[in-house]
């Protein structure tokens, strides 16, 4: 149910908004925005999205600027949320600072294509 491509818009409470896309797929969640990519893993049961994902910043044209309002090269995030059928709201925290929240809101985008399938091997 949750395996597909999302926007993702989220906010820290600095005043700054960022958004992005993320995909859901075998547990795994990958995506980014205009400065940090997203690697990480979920799980899902009974509604509730549990992941953990590292923000890691990639633009080498400008400084990092996370939407905490800091610098940083790499965040660790710690997420909980409600799935329902077309979005997501979440929140979480930063994995080595709690007090440092953040309010996440995705929409289901797109459904994933069918992995092409594999060829017999010879024999």
């Amino acid at each position: 149910m949750i395996e597909a491509l999302w926007s993702v818009e989220f906010n820290a409470g600095s005043g700054y908004v960022g958004r992005g896309v993320v995909i859901f797929e075998h547990n795994r969640v990958v995506g980014g925005d205009l400065q940090y990519y997203y690697l990480g893993t979920y799980s899902v049961q009974d509604q509730r999205l549990n992941a953990t994902v590292s923000a890691v910043y990639y633009d080498q044209e400008e400084a990092p600027f996370s939407v905490f309002g800091t610098d940083e090269q790499t965040i660790e995030l710690l997420i909980a949320g409600q799935v329902g059928e077309h979005v997501i709201t979440a929140s979480g925290h930063r994995a080595e600072d709690p007090s440092k929240q953040i309010m996440i809101r995705l929409t289901r985008r797109a459904e994933l294509p069918n992995p092409a399938p594999t060829a017999d091997p010879a024999p």
